[in-house]
């Protein structure tokens, strides 16, 4: 106990982005601190997770900020101007955004900054040297780090460069469509694809599968090197349930380690920390071999004998929650503790004596020595005995049914308690930051491990949903083929239990059938089928098995998804709007290694207009020969059917459907060929309209199909959202053909004058 003044000072600065207390981190997703600085043209972006050490930059195109900052979803982002406006255009989350100071963004300062933390000469090693922006933001996240945690920042050791571009890209719009880690359905605990394959036993396995389904693999040895080890596991399943079990004894060391190198663990922290590092030999050895050489594959594993007979000999089997408290360190562990614990021991049994003494000298039999925090040791009396209390016992408390008194030899006992109290709570406090420290200078290898933990776990994890989903391995190459037999939705499979999903195939490549488009009913499975070719891609490309009877998958460099239907009212955007900027942003930037799933373009507006918006999607996507990417499209225009006769690379696909005594049977299986109905009537009855609805509709269908207008109906035209007046296209056709025409090589310049006001004439009349 202090006496005086104490003085108090601030000694961390806990913000969304910096916080490491288990109690307020989610244990299966990294708490990311990003910082991203943009010159307009390109952008830099550094994030780092202090609860794991985790500290990446890169740099890229600034067109690619948004996703890649959705993709991370910071707690926290700190951001130059330009790319806080990139970000905020993309109506982010709930991500708390500050501003980079205008010092922070001078790239040399930065660069300095870097050499300076990692004790370094050049940044050459950490892959980011001619990454000036990447060094900026790298710097920034140093600095707020380094202000949060007053100048405490031991555990980031490492800065590693990544490209975007050796991962598969997937944006915010495809994570979302194709429910990788949240359900359509809104509900909490409904089947995604990340719970689907998650069968993880530890933290660092929960967080690494997570990252790897965000970011899918593009080397095809990296791939094989995965499928490998899960092929490992699926073949042997003893080895597999042997990992498992060793694997839930592991805590969450990356974040257990990490609060010893920032001097926040806690006895049981140590306490965790050794029960994990006690596991490792004996998960080394029931691992299969192949795993092992090199540590390829799943990083390496370290046996940490010295951290594991510190931590035996110094901490307590159960030791306290806070250090000073007497049972943290192991008995035997230090001479000097062991004395004042021993001195401590006969004072206790001192007061057990004393009580004797009080009660044979008073002849109280119910008198007691108790102890409270405010006044310390006392002698408790019964009302009832108060006549037999002595002169020299001084009274300290009153209550309801009994008084409380001390005496001379009760203080003094009470300060030679207190006094090795004190001793022992000192040298504790004392010896655990020694063992901290010694902890602390093997962290490397610690993290190391915790790092191959995760690894391993993910892929043992991957093996499982193998084993409970009767997956396969498919055949991964560099080719352009997409190949599925037999392929299932492994989200909608796991909604609808086993063996209720039908199965369909797929084939689609560059070379043949490029554009493929499925048409058929309503509610008849078109959407999840162009879904389920992109989930199955994604989920190849992380190494994992899927479910199908065979494919070969030539790698995708990116998913496309444009599905669903929604408004963005707080940006002014109409929902058929969102549907042609998501549509642009397909027609801009994918290439020909890139799937698009594209699910009804068109439908946000009047029929010609959506079908000659949808039309001229497919054929851009066939014909341009810097886009050629692998496109799923669904679509009810019925007409988009004819492009297979006139595109080489289109295909039809249509959904099957059984008619019989006017009743219509959906039965979600593919086959070739376009599809001349969409029965939105039968569905309409299926979904409960009144049968007068129904009825009518029925009427109303036959009408327009015969050729008929609605009748008593005004009649109208088609309202072009590219239309213009027929007169001024004309025009327009006269003054370009005229501007071609122009010998530009032999004209002066009083002739080029003439020549622009002939031109200015056709377009807006001699008179305008």
């Amino acid at each position: 106990k202090s006496k005086g003044l104490v003085e108090r000072a601030v000694v961390r600065v806990v913000t969304p982005g910096t916080v490491i207390e288990p109690a307020l981190l989610d244990q299966s997703a990294n708490n990311f601190l990003a910082a991203s600085v943009s010159d307009g043209v390109r952008a830099g972006l550094a994030y780092v997770d202090i609860s794991t050490s985790e500290f990446i930059t890169g740099e890229f195109k600034a067109s690619d900020l948004i996703d890649e900052l959705h993709r991370l979803n910071p707690a926290e982002l700190i951001a130059d101007s330009v790319a806080t406006d990139l970000f905020r255009s993309g109506k982010s989350s709930s991500t708390v955004v500050r501003p980079l100071d205008e010092i922070q963004l001078d790239s040399e300062l930065s660069s300095a900054h870097l050499l300076d933390h990692f004790g370094a000469t050049t940044l050459e090693a950490f892959g980011c040297s001619n990454m000036p922006l990447a060094i900026v933001a790298a710097s920034a996240v140093l600095d707020f780090v380094s202000e949060t945690q007053f100048g405490t920042i031991p555990q980031l050791t490492s800065l590693r460069t990544e490209s975007i571009n050796s991962y598969m890209r997937l944006d915010a719009k495809a994570l979302r469509d194709l429910e990788v880690f949240d359900s359509a359905t809104g509900k909490s605990m409904a089947p995604t694809l990340y719970r689907t394959v998650n069968h993880t036993k530890t933290a660092m396995g929960a967080r690494t599968l997570k990252g790897w389904l965000t970011r899918p693999l593009l080397d095809v040895a990296e791939i094989r090197n995965r499928q490998g080890a899960v092929a490992l596991f699926s073949d042997n399943s003893s080895a597999r349930m042997k990992v498992q079990e060793f694997l839930r004894k592991i805590p969450d060391l990356e974040r257990l380690v990490n609060r010893v190198r920032t001097n926040s663990a806690n006895p049981r922290d140590l306490a965790s920390i050794r029960t994990g590092l006690i596991v490792i030999p004996s998960l080394i050895t029931v691992l299969p071999k192949e795993l092992l050489p090199g540590g390829a594959v799943i990083g390496r594993l370290h046996s940490s004998t010295t951290a594991v007979e510190l931590l035996e000999s110094a901490i307590s089997d159960d030791p306290s929650l806070t250090v000073g408290e007497g049972s943290a360190i192991r008995e035997g562990f230090d001479r000097d503790l062991d004395e004042a614990r021993s001195l401590s021991g006969d004072a206790r049994s001192s007061i057990a004596a004393l009580e004797e003494e009080h009660r044979a000298s008073t002849g109280i039999k119910s008198l007691k020595i108790g102890y409270n925090r405010v006044f310390g040791y006392y002698l408790e009396v019964t009302k009832n005995n108060l006549e037999f209390v002595p002169d020299d016992f001084e009274r300290r408390q009153t209550l309801v049914n009994a008084e409380r008194f001390v005496t001379p030899q009760l203080k003094d006992l009470e300060s030679r308690i207190l006094s090795a109290r004190d001793r022992i709570s000192e040298l504790e406090r004392e010896i655990f930051r020694r063992v901290c420290a010694e902890v602390a200078v093997q962290s490397e290898r610690i993290m190391e491990t915790a790092k191959a933990i995760g690894t391993l776990d993910s892929l043992v994890s991957m093996s499982q949903a193998s084993i409970d989903n009767h997956w396969i391995q498919p055949v991964i190459d560099d080719g352009t083929d997409l190949q599925i037999e037999n392929g299932r939705h492994p989200v909608v499979e796991a909604s609808l239990g086993s063996g209720r999903f039908v199965p369909n195939d797929l084939d689609i490549s560059n070379s043949d059938r490029q554009v493929v488009i499925i048409t058929g009913p309503n509610m008849s499975g078109k959407s999840t089928y162009i879904r389920q070719a992109a989930v199955l891609v994604l989920l190849a490309q992380t190494g994992s098995f899927i479910p199908a009877s065979k494919a070969h998958i030539g790698v995708i460099d990116r998913i496309f998804t444009r599905a669903g239907l929604s408004d963005d009212i707080s940006g002014g955007q109409s929902t058929f709007m969102v549907e042609m900027v998501e549509t642009a942003s397909i027609l801009n930037q994918a290439t020909d290694r890139s799937l698009a799933v594209l699910d009804e373009i068109g439908r946000g507006t009047s029929t010609y207009d959506g079908l000659a918006i949808a039309r001229s999607v497919a054929e851009h996507i066939h014909n341009s020969p810097k886009l050629g990417c692998k496109t799923l499209f669904a679509t009810h225009y019925h007409e988009m059917t004819q492009l297979a006769d006139q595109l080489p690379r289109a295909h039809n696909l249509r959904v099957s459907v059984a008619e019989e005594s006017g009743e219509v049977v959906f039965l979600h299986k593919i086959v070739q060929g376009g599809a001349d109905r969409s029965y939105g009537v039968h569905v309409a009855r299926l979904a409960g309209m009144p049968n007068d609805v129904v009825s009518r509709a029925w009427d109303l269908l036959k009408e327009l199909e015969g050729g008929a207008e609605f009748s008593g109906s005004n009649t109208g035209y088609q309202l072009h959202m590219l239309a213009g007046d027929h007169e001024e296209r004309k025009l327009d056709k006269v003054a370009l053909q005229e501007l071609r025409d122009l010998d530009l090589q032999n004209m002066t310049p009083l002739d080029a004058i003439n020549a622009l006001a002939r031109l200015q004439e056709h377009l807006t009349g001699p008179n305008d």
